[in-house]
């Protein structure tokens, strides 16, 4: 809770981290729940992944995925959850 003239911060987003795919480094950045992949190789990307990049004409489509179903993210979310428990046991009286 914040009183008159404070501002509460909020992180909706993550560091940068590199991991690979199929053999490519990929960037990984999360912003307001969206993951956003940028793959840096000099092969193209994987086929079944090429509909949701940003094409010529600007158009880009998003696909919507539960957390589950994203083992990276669904793991960095349950380290995020152990860590706020930890905290707020560590602030309750």
């Amino acid at each position: 809770m914040t009183t008159a003239g404070q501002t509460a911060r909020v992180d909706l987003g993550s560091q940068p981290a590199r991991t690979r795919f199929e053999g490519q480094h990929v960037w990984i950045l999360l912003i307001t729940g969206f993951l956003f992949q940028f793959f840096v190789s000099n092969r193209l990307p994987p086929k079944q992944l090429r509909a949701g990049f940003l094409r010529e004409d600007g158009m880009m489509t998003l696909n919507i995925s539960e957390i589950r179903d994203i083992p990276s993210l669904h793991a960095w979310m349950n380290e995020i959850a152990i860590a706020e428990r930890a905290r707020t046991s560590q602030t309750r009286p």
